[in-house]
């Protein structure tokens, strides 16, 4: 039943908008650029992947996961052409939406397993509570939880909690959600893992991220293009 209620609320999940061409600095805009080459993501071997994404090396991450406008907009105005900001922009609008979204799993089926800190130490238990602060994680056999903040968790733990409920979409079946559906939900939570793991400089697993995507739902070669593969 929880797998079925992930996938029920996966359906009602709204996708957040935060940034826009039109917030942007007008002078920064006037400039259109060339067009995007689409290198064909089949045949982008993984060191070609990694050299090209370190031309974006220098974005800002907020280790909180509070994707704030304020935080990345110097950068996205920072860019050259109008299809980069695009681009950026449209990155940035499905990272805005990790940390609630991930606050809506965790109410619906907590994650259970082994819990990785950004110090390494680990813990097996589950998350009892979040919210927009902290995660509150309650050891194996302990009556209380503890209290950590979301930057206390590493990128080794965000990978965690994503393939924990990404799994459970692609092995649930029946109930209010198709096969398909669940497939495409799998799918997007995979695309979210890769844009994290690039947004952290984490090259080698975006691409394993990027390629999983793909490999569970083709329907997505052109959202991944773009994120990953499209280059001025």
């Amino acid at each position: 039943m929880k797998g079925k209620n992930i996938l029920k609320l996966s359906v009602c999940l709204v996708f957040f908008s935060f940034y826009s061409l039109s917030a942007l600095d007008e002078m920064n805009m006037k400039s259109s650029g060339p067009p995007a080459t689409v290198i064909d993501d089949a045949a982008v071997s993984l060191d070609k992947f990694i050299e090209n994404r370190k031309a974006f090396s220098e974005r800002p991450f907020p280790e909180n996961m509070e994707f704030k406008k304020e935080v990345l907009q110097p950068y996205i105005n920072s860019l050259e052409t109008r299809k980069e900001k695009e681009l950026e922009i449209k990155r940035c609008n499905r990272l805005f939406k990790i940390k609630k979204y991930l606050l809506r799993l965790f109410a619906v089926n907590p994650y259970t397993g082994e819990l990785i800190m950004a110090d390494g130490k680990e813990i097996r238990g589950c998350v009892s509570m979040a919210n927009e602060n902290i995660i509150c994680v309650r050891p194996r056999d302990a009556k209380k939880s503890l209290s950590c903040k979301w930057e206390d968790f590493g990128i080794e733990q965000y990978i965690r909690f994503f393939t924990f409920y990404a799994e459970q979409r692609l092995s649930a079946s029946g109930g209010e959600v198709s096969e398909e559906n669940s497939v495409e939900f799998a799918a997007e939570d995979y695309l979210l893992l890769a844009l994290l793991c690039d947004r952290l400089g984490h090259y080698e697993k975006a691409y394993e991220y990027a390629k999983k995507t793909l490999e569970i739902c083709p329907s997505y070669k052109n959202e991944i293009r773009e994120m990953f593969f499209s280059y001025n």
